[in-house]
């Protein structure tokens, strides 16, 4: 089967929504919202991003994004039909899932969501695409605030709970900590988001690095929104996604994107694109005619 074809395009137009929630979320704390804590920003966070992917999904951004990696990919096919290939109409969507159920069921207190269109070519015909709707990959995320003293010195970070080292070391590989810094006494400087996967890493060094402050390898939530809209971290198991990063009935805290078609817009799963002899063969005929 012929590999999907890399969502780059799509995956820096989601990432620019989130760093613009972020950048959004930064100023608020700063003006109104001083010492925040993580359900707070995690609140802020979320308005945000559903606003910000609003307005992307209304000047068609996600629409283009997906267009400009389907011609990357399919450079061989006729442009005109590499663009007519695909509907228009194509948005994003968040929705939000809450209960108390941290700890309880995946260790971390926030899931995080991607479902967008996989597209590859059909392993029988170099000319027909194939659309599989709402690929989904999930990351937990555990968020853990940082704030610093009166003297101004390093954040504190808040520590791992006993249920959360019970469980998270099953879960390890796609779980992540989301680092909030408060960077001032008074709690009005937010620091941009941070991240810290833990896939490869054991709940001792999980509880080493909030002791002390020191994360090996951070990540920015531009760089994990991007990897994770690529596929290159989370999980794609079905059951994670469905019980654990977005469970249905007994909801908790997750984050769910959804880049998609309106049902009535949707593509079938399988296009066929002209080749570029029949293309010309038609507009030699439509001459002589």
């Amino acid at each position: 089967m012929n590999q999907p074809v890399p969502c780059f395009h799509l995956g820096r137009e989601l990432s620019s929504c989130w760093s613009r929630a972020e950048d959004r979320v930064v100023n608020e704390v700063r003006q109104r919202h001083f010492g925040p804590d993580e359900p707070s920003i995690t609140f802020l966070l979320r308005g945000h991003l559903r606003d910000t992917v609003a307005e992307a999904s209304a000047e068609r951004k996600f629409e283009f994004a997906l267009r400009s990696d389907l011609a990357h990919a399919f450079a061989d096919l006729p442009h005109d039909h590499r663009l007519a290939a695909l509907p228009s109409g194509l948005v994003a969507t968040v929705s939000f899932h809450d209960t108390h159920h941290e700890g309880h069921s995946s260790g971390a207190d926030i899931g995080l969501v991607v479902r967008r269109p996989v597209i590859s070519r059909s392993p029988f015909s170099n000319h027909q695409i194939r659309v599989q709707r709402a690929y989904a990959r999930a990351l937990l995320a555990q968020a853990k605030l940082g704030r610093v003293d009166r003297r101004g010195l390093h954040p504190a970070w808040r520590r791992l709970t006993k249920a959360q080292c019970k469980i998270a070391p099953a879960r390890l590989e796609y779980y992540s900590l989301l680092l909030y810094r408060i960077l001032d006494p008074a709690g009005t400087t937010l620091a941009p988001f941070s991240w810290q996967l833990c896939s490869g890493y054991g709940i001792v060094d999980l509880k080493r690095w909030l002791q002390t402050g020191t994360f090996p390898c951070e990540k920015t939530s531009v760089h994990i929104v991007e990897e994770l809209s690529l596929g290159r971290i989370g999980t794609d198991n079905d059951s994670i996604v469905a019980h654990v990063a977005a469970p249905a009935g007994r909801s908790w805290s997750s984050i769910d994107i959804k880049i998609d078609w309106p049902d009535d817009r949707a593509p079938p799963p399988a296009i066929e694109v002209p080749r570029t002899h029949d293309v010309l063969s038609r507009q030699v005929l439509t001459i002589r005619h």
